[in-house]
C-alpha cells in the first residue's frame, strides 16, 4: 500500500490510489498521502546519498515536487521525479510531491 520499494540507486515511492489517506511512520521514512499530496521526512541513520524516486500513482501526472523546501524540476507530462539526496547521520529530510 505504501509502495516504498529499494532499487539499486535509493529508493521508489509510489502511493496506492486506494485508500486515498494513510500515514506511515519508521524508523527511516514517514509518509502521509491524501488527494493529490505525498508528503514525507527521510531520517538518516548514517551518512551517505541515494536517488529518491517520487511518483504519482499510476495514471496521474506530478505537478509539483520538493526536496528540503527547495522546488525540484519536474519534466511536463512526468509521472515521477528522480531528486539525488545526501545526509549526515540524524538528518531529517522533508520531501513532497502533488499530482493531479
Amino acid at each position: 500500500m505504501a509502495g516504498i520499494e529499494p532499487n539499486g540507486r535509493g529508493l521508489r515511492i509510489r502511493p496506492a490510489a486506494v485508500p486515498d489517506r494513510y500515514g506511515l511512520q519508521l524508523p527511516l521514512i514517514r509518509l502521509s498521502v491524501t488527494p493529490g499530496l505525498l508528503e514525507g521526512e527521510y531520517r538518516a541513520h548514517n551518512d551517505g546519498a541515494l536517488e529518491l524516486t517520487l511518483a504519482a500513482p499510476r495514471g496521474a501526472v506530478v505537478v509539483a515536487a520538493e526536496l528540503a523546501g527547495v522546488a525540484q524540476p519536474v519534466p511536463a507530462g512526468a509521472g515521477e521525479t528522480v531528486m539525488p539526496l545526501r545526509f549526515r547521520q540524524g538528518d531529517r529530510i522533508p520531501f513532497l510531491l502533488r499530482w493531479r
